[in-house]
């Protein structure tokens, strides 16, 4: 029970809210220094737009968070600061994934 307790902080808490928070501060000065003196935003503009921006947001945010977050919180699980998560929880998945991180990441 208290791992199910600690995944759980670990999940909401150390990956969940702090992380959003700095994402939210991250997004809010990017936005500002690109578009901060905008007095309006195409949503659609190719070059310049929000959609633009969004799309290639969808592929590298999830790339580079994949390949940044699993060495930390594998060396995390590793040290015992973080919990690993129980036996019964696992879910299976091809035995590719485990290894190959950038496959892993680009999926």
């Amino acid at each position: 029970m208290t791992t199910q307790i600690g995944l759980r902080r670990y999940l909401l808490v150390d990956q969940g809210v702090i992380p959003f928070f700095i994402n939210l501060v991250v997004n809010h000065v990017i936005g500002r220094l690109t578009f901060g003196d905008a007095a309006n935003v195409a949503v659609w503009d190719a070059e310049a737009g929000a959609a633009a921006d969004s799309v290639g947001t969808c592929f590298f945010l999830p790339l580079i968070t994949c390949l940044i977050a699993t060495p930390i919180v594998r060396r995390q699980v590793r040290s015992g600061s973080a919990p690993a998560v129980p036996d019964n929880l696992r879910q299976p998945h091809p035995c590719i994934f485990q290894q190959r991180l950038l496959l892993r990441a680009m999926l």
